[in-house]
């Protein structure tokens, strides 16, 4: 019986140890959540004052970056301003190190396929956009007795991201920015010409000459301003700007500074808003 009471007691006085180191475990673990939350509402504020600069560490380098022109940047702080954030209880785990959080952002503009349009039609098509509640799940990261968030970009995807697809046109409906799709749908071809005669050539060798003619064709009548390189050996040796305003063809013609073009082989590539638009076969100089 004295054996059996002893055990009895043992166990007590073990439960009795444990019980408080349990709930000191727990109520550090709580004040941990509460300084990580804390911390992530300071970086989340960050963002909505200034959404084009996140930097979760305290660098100064941003996080991400951003591909927008003044218009764009209008539309993204225009669609914050109507969203708000809720942060979830923190989870944190047992060596209180790392917490993760799920933040709910109420009444996000989704941006899905939007055609190309003109700043009008684009405001038009992103204020009929549906809302909904979008959840992110943040996790942060104890270092020297600070907290800091591990990656922010997501904020990028769902609030930048969409508006960097967007598509602007002209009057004339030409793209104020380079866009890929645009210039497939009306290169045609290109040519080089002949600089005595002034007509395409059938052959892909000159010989040494003072200028270099190279004429890309459109199926459609094109208003825009194009930069133009030479390249000889992948190297660029001249380059000039080429004014379209209603033709269909952009005349690309280079010029040594009365000096002849020596030997080697050359390409054209034509640019439009930095975004190369359609490049030349090669020509051999001899």
């Amino acid at each position: 019986m004295k054996i059996r009471r002893v055990k009895i007691v043992s166990v007590l006085l073990a439960a009795l140890v444990l019980l408080p180191m349990t709930g000191c475990s727990g109520f550090l673990k709580k004040i941990a959540g509460k300084e990580a939350a804390e911390r992530l509402e300071e970086e989340l504020d960050f963002f909505y004052s200034d959404p084009f600069f996140v930097s979760s560490d305290g660098d100064e380098t941003p996080e991400y970056t951003v591909n927008l022109d003044s218009f764009g940047t209008e539309l993204v702080l225009a669609g914050l301003t109507d969203t708000r954030y809720v942060l979830d209880d923190p989870v944190v785990n047992d060596g209180r190190d790392k917490v993760a959080i799920d933040v709910t952002f109420t009444d996000v503009r989704v941006i899905g396929e939007i055609p190309p349009g003109t700043q009008e039609d684009i405001s038009g098509f992103v204020e009929a956009a549906p809302v909904e509640d979008i959840e992110l799940t943040f996790e942060l990261r104890r270092k020297k007795d600070e907290w800091y968030v591990t990656d922010m970009s997501g904020l990028r995807d769902i609030f930048i991201a969409p508006y960097e697809d967007l598509i602007y046109i002209d009057e004339n409906g030409m793209p104020t920015s380079f866009y890929e799709p645009f210039f497939e749908d009306i290169t045609e071809d290109c040519a080089w010409y002949d600089p005595i005669m002034g007509n395409p050539m059938d052959s892909r060798q000159i010989s040494t000459t003072q200028n270099l003619q190279a004429v890309f064709y459109f199926n459609r009548p094109v208003y825009l301003v194009f930069d133009a390189v030479l390249l000889k050996d992948g190297g660029v040796v001249s380059q000039t700007e080429v004014v379209v305003d209603g033709g269909t063809t952009a005349n690309c013609e280079f010029w040594d500074g009365g000096r002849n073009f020596t030997g080697g082989s050359y390409t054209v590539e034509l640019y439009y808003a930095g975004g190369l638009v359609d490049s030349s076969d090669v020509l051999t100089v001899r």
